[in-house]
């Protein structure tokens, strides 16, 4: 499967040999409608000239702070359906721009990984040493996963939140007994995590 992302549309195309189904991405950006639709053409015409099928499910998506709409269409002149938000390379794209919905993704899945590792992590016979460790190993990367393309404001108040849970489960403590964050990271050795996402996009 080949994803086809513009900055004004996305397309999926399902890519067929004789014995073979291949799956890839692939990102293409257009700054005009108009630039996007001869784009798109050209590679859907180039495509199925050498007996690849386009997949049906092809979506289009603006990427604009106001409500746009994009008027795509394939070589049989049929609109491809506009969407407001779509899943690329495993990262949650929104057509307004935002990270809320891609961090919200990532909690998500960080809390799905708690939870498959938490016969260790809830264990208070573990040493607290190793659930740091399997936190930053397998947890943290999930919840980070995408991070380079982030935009950070508001949207770092979730990912502040989401890791202070889950530090404080770990060290055993609740948020009525008071203890500052940075003193729970401290003790922990868990530097902050905004300042990991900053240091993720400067690569």
């Amino acid at each position: 499967m080949v994803e086809m992302t513009y900055r004004g549309a996305r397309t999926t195309v399902r890519t067929r040999s004789e014995s073979v189904c291949t799956k890839n991405d692939l990102v293409v950006v257009a700054d005009s409608e108009v630039e996007l639709q001869r784009r798109w053409m050209r590679w859907q015409i180039g495509m199925e000239s050498k007996g690849l099928k386009v997949n049906t499910k092809t979506e289009v998506m603006a990427s604009s702070r106001r409500d746009v709409e994009v008027n795509i269409k394939d070589k049989d002149f049929a609109r491809l359906r506009q969407v407001q938000e779509f899943k690329y390379l495993g990262v949650t794209l929104d057509a307004r721009g935002g990270s809320q919905v891609a961090m919200r993704a990532r909690v998500a899945a960080a809390w799905n990984k708690w939870r498959e590792l938490s016969g260790v992590i809830s264990d208070r016979k573990m040493p607290r040493k190793l659930k740091v460790k399997l936190y930053s190993a397998i947890i943290r990367p999930v919840l980070l996963y995408g991070a380079e393309v982030w935009t950070m404001g508001k949207e770092e108040r979730i990912l502040e939140a989401t890791e202070m849970r889950m530090l404080r489960r770990m060290k055993g403590v609740t948020l009525r007994e008071r203890e500052r964050s940075t003193d729970i990271r401290r003790e922990l050795g868990v530097s902050d995590i905004n300042e990991k996402v900053k240091a993720i996009r400067m690569r």
